[in-house]
């Protein structure tokens, strides 16, 4: 939770009276700001943990982790699971249902053996299928896309494969994201396949 400037004991949905912008740690109520800020520290941070031990379990804790580690520099909330619903251009899973079908997805995730020993298609089609089902469970207040690619990086990494960022956009991606979400997982599917490759 929050703490006076970092307390959300009087914020309702982790942001400042009257203001859209997150209750932080640097006290800035400037949206463009903060993202400023958070761009560069999370940047920081990713690199970091990119080069350090990957010797992961691939689990929602990970998840959680991984969360954490990108933003507690910045919010408070880095690495707990959001109390309140969320609303962008879809509905995401409410907070009460979160820990349950997270368990589901990733006991899932385990029975796919973490999508090792898969050819290309098949691997791409089950990541697709993953990186939808979290994107759906979307379980932090903020920084949800970038933990989920990092994650799914990870993942990739970990199965012989590599995700090559230069072959996706945000945009592509943001509406492949939303598609999936409605059931239509072909282009999600389809900039996998471009972006995919083996280590």
């Amino acid at each position: 939770g929050f703490a006076s400037e970092s307390d959300n004991s009087e914020s309702v949905d982790g942001c400042y009276p009257d203001s859209d912008v997150y209750i932080n740690f640097f006290g800035i109520r400037d949206q463009d700001v903060l993202d400023a800020i958070e761009t560069e520290i999370v940047s920081v941070r990713m690199a970091e943990i990119l080069a350090g031990p990957q010797e992961w379990k691939f689990d929602f804790d990970h998840l959680k982790t991984l969360h954490g580690r990108l933003f507690d520099d910045i919010y408070p909330f880095a690495g707990e699971i959001r109390y309140i619903p969320i609303t962008r251009r879809t509905v995401f899973c409410l907070p009460q249902y979160i820990d349950t079908m997270a368990e589901e997805i990733f006991a899932k995730l385990r029975d796919e053996l973490y999508l090792r020993n898969q050819d290309l298609d098949e691997f791409v089609d089950n990541l697709a299928y993953f990186m939808a089902e979290v994107h759906a469970l979307h379980p932090f207040l903020d920084g949800n896309t970038r933990t989920l690619r990092l994650f799914f990086q990870q993942l990739s990494h970990a199965a012989g494969w590599r995700i090559n960022p230069s072959e996706t956009t945000d945009s592509r991606l943001l509406e492949a994201d939303i598609a999936a979400l409605e059931g239509d997982y072909q282009p999600l599917i389809s900039i996998l396949h471009e972006a995919v490759e083996p280590l």
